[in-house]
């Protein structure tokens, strides 16, 4: 009768039940439950080292995926390092692709997992890319997790001047995000390139003045004489010097300077200004640096 008549005990149970189940999801493994998520997946996850053990030893899939991921890539993904080495020892497969194109180690790298990266990075094909092109230290790179990059850089088989599917490099996503830390550690002891272009003609220091990343800017100009300089080819007399790989600069791709001047970066334009006064400018940086005089005349006269 009171569940016909709605009186007020009723309303009372029906306002107590939703919170009571809200309760319950608030346990730990939650999401597991009301997902259905696969106990040795949601064990990795929740860094449950026994459980791993104990399903694995009764014969769990190993490498199983849920919502595109394998126990071993949630494990990554929360930098538990023991949970990680348990399933490699129990013979995960460490470069298995989840249908995103991501392996254990990119997820490691992407979340800042310095202990899992150093682990899995001795074990995975470390140039492995995503769809985009992204392999480890260029995702390490563009969050600005230093510490993984050097332990990548360090990794003798990493190839540090790769680049995504838009020709963008680990040093060019460091200018983006102005980490002076980072491009002084990828230049300095990764050796990374900074002449190299992207697949539109920009290199690390056009890709700063686009930004206004003055103080990444100022830096990478400094390396970048100091890399041509030291490169044969850049030194070398006529032709030869302009036509080298390194110093070419793309005649229609706009310039450090093109790109101060239409955003308004006065700072910036000043300073490429009193860098390409200098004398023994190197080519690749004074193409790289130089404005389109028929184009600023103008505005370079009022600046």
């Amino acid at each position: 009768q009171s569940l016909a008549g709605g009186g007020k005990n009723t309303q009372d149970m029906e306002n107590l039940l939703p919170n009571a189940i809200l309760d319950l999801l608030e346990n730990v493994e939650a999401r597991e439950i009301r997902y259905r998520i696969p106990p040795l997946i949601s064990m990795a996850r929740n860094n449950n080292i026994r459980e791993v053990r104990r399903l694995l030893s009764q014969g769990a899939d190993i490498d199983q995926q849920f919502d595109g991921r394998t126990p071993l890539m949630q494990a990554a993904v929360q930098n538990h390092h023991d949970i990680v080495r348990c399933l490699v020892e129990g013979k995960a497969n460490v470069n298995v692709r989840n249908p995103k194109g991501m392996t254990a180690l990119i997820f490691a790298a992407r979340e800042n997992g310095l202990a899992v990266v150093r682990y899995l990075s001795e074990l995975s094909l470390v140039n492995h890319k995503d769809p985009h092109g992204q392999d480890a230290l260029i995702w390490a790179a563009r969050k600005g997790h230093l510490g993984v990059v050097k332990c990548l850089v360090e990794n003798a088989d990493f190839r540090v001047n790769s680049a995504d599917n838009h020709g963008n490099t680990s040093l060019i996503w460091a200018s983006f995000n102005n980490d002076v830390a980072m491009c002084r550690y990828l230049c300095e002891i990764g050796k990374v390139s900074v002449n190299q272009k992207s697949s539109d003609g920009r290199t690390a220091v056009i890709e700063a003045a686009r930004y206004n990343r003055f103080k990444t800017l100022r830096y990478l100009v400094q390396e970048a004489k100091a890399e041509c300089f030291s490169d044969t080819e850049c030194l070398s007399d006529g032709n030869r010097r302009m036509e080298s790989k390194a110093c070419i600069m793309n005649e229609t791709s706009p310039t450090a300077m093109d790109y101060a001047l239409q955003n308004g970066h006065s700072a910036i334009v000043r300073f490429l200004q009193h860098e390409l006064r200098k004398k023994h400018l190197p080519p690749v940086l004074e193409r790289d640096l130089k404005m389109v005089h028929m184009l600023h005349a103008e505005i370079l006269t009022a600046l």
